[in-house]
């Protein structure tokens, strides 16, 4: 069994780097040609695919298939990287635009959207405006001296909602800082997805 899986070291790396150089130059080839950005079918998968039919052929024909071995552990492995680079980028992201509270900036953004591809500065402040005050207690003009007052919202009632930004991740949603009053005092902060 094990004369059937054994490949040269050179045969293994290059079997392996195969299926990440597919993927990778049709991730680049995607953003330049818009023919491979707007097909329905993805062209990486299907390189890949048919390279790992290619080896296999081989592979069969020499009653060995440590290449092929190598080359389906590369596929998964350069899957596993792209999932990872997906789902850790936008805390990456997040962490790298923090920036200090400051509440000029942050009244001044609430009458203005950020500029397209720019940062939400209030996402970026609102981890330092928890951090720094306490605004559970506080009163309703405090707020309003702190934040200013937000865009009403037909169902927010009397409480207080600013819109931070897009949610973290694939931003389908935005996060949401929400205040809630009882007789003019904060009861409840806290940051939700909506």
């Amino acid at each position: 069994m094990k004369k059937f899986l054994l490949c040269s070291r050179r045969a293994a790396i290059l079997c392996f780097a195969l299926p990440t150089v597919i993927l990778f130059a049709c991730i680049c080839a995607s953003e330049v040609i818009p023919f491979i950005r707007h097909s329905n079918a993805p062209l990486s998968h299907e390189l890949a695919g048919i390279g790992f039919l290619v080896l296999i052929c081989l592979d069969l024909r020499a009653r060995n298939f440590g290449r092929s071995l190598s080359y389906a552990f590369g596929y998964g492995a350069s899957l596993v990287a792209i999932l990872a680079f997906i789902l850790v980028l936008p805390t990456v992201e997040y962490y790298s635009h923090r920036t200090a509270f400051d509440s000029a900036e942050w009244k001044s953004s609430l009458t203005q959207s950020p500029a397209r591809g720019e940062y939400p500065i209030r996402l970026s402040m609102v981890h330092d405006l928890l951090q720094r005050y306490r605004l559970q207690g506080m009163s309703r003009q405090q707020i309003d001296q702190l934040l200013g007052k937000p865009p009403a919202s037909p169902d927010d009632g009397d409480n207080y909602v600013y819109w931070l930004g897009p949610e973290l991740g694939f931003g389908v949603d935005s996060e949401l800082l929400c205040i809630k009053f009882k007789d003019s005092v904060v009861t409840e902060v806290r940051i939700r997805t909506d």
